[in-house]
């Protein structure tokens, strides 16, 4: 019985959790669908990134105020990781409503803001915890997906992650990949 009530007040706890994670999602425009692959636009979006080993602490003490105007902001999903140049690289995407005329600037030299520019991707939406094998997994699809269709991949891939590491289901992760279109 004790094992139930527990069981029950952990799932109560949990959901209540999960609930309150209602971040803003950046926007995109489904293009269209091939098999299990979604072809995507992105627009321009505020992005701030900086290097993966601190790089969630750089990027959440940016958002939790530190920066020029001392400025809390919104988090939003999904988070980025991608390998530039050898560099594991974090990267949240600003709320809507930033553009380069009101974001604040960043008071620590390892956080960049950024508008990253418009793009068109395919994607590969996975759940679970991601790990390597995964990701490798989600590539693969995509690249033999793109070879299929005839599409140029001209990005490398970008890993996009949309929970937070407490929320154990439902849990959703994207791989992108840039193509000309």
């Amino acid at each position: 019985m004790f094992v139930k009530q527990l069981t029950a007040l952990w799932i109560i706890c949990s959901s209540t959790l999960l609930m309150a994670q209602n971040y803003e999602t950046q926007k995109f425009e489904l293009i269209k669908t091939l098999d299990e692959v979604e072809i995507r636009h992105y627009p321009p979006v505020i992005k701030i990134a900086s290097v993966q080993e601190n790089g969630f602490k750089n990027l959440f003490g940016f958002i939790s105020g530190n920066n020029s105007d001392q400025q809390k902001i919104a988090m939003t999903t999904p988070v980025y990781m991608a390998d530039n140049k050898g560099k594991k690289v974090m990267e949240f995407v600003l709320p809507s409503s930033f553009d380069l005329e009101n974001t604040p600037l960043p008071n620590s030299k390892e956080v960049e803001v950024y508008q990253a520019q418009s793009a068109y991707v395919i994607a590969y939406e996975y759940g679970g915890y991601s790990n390597a094998n995964k990701t490798a997994k989600a590539i693969d699809k995509l690249r033999q997906t793109a070879q299929k269709n005839g599409l140029k991949i001209i990005g490398a891939p970008q890993l996009l992650v949309y929970n937070a590491p407490y929320q154990f289901w439902s849990r959703k992760n994207e791989v992108l990949l840039e193509i000309a279109y």
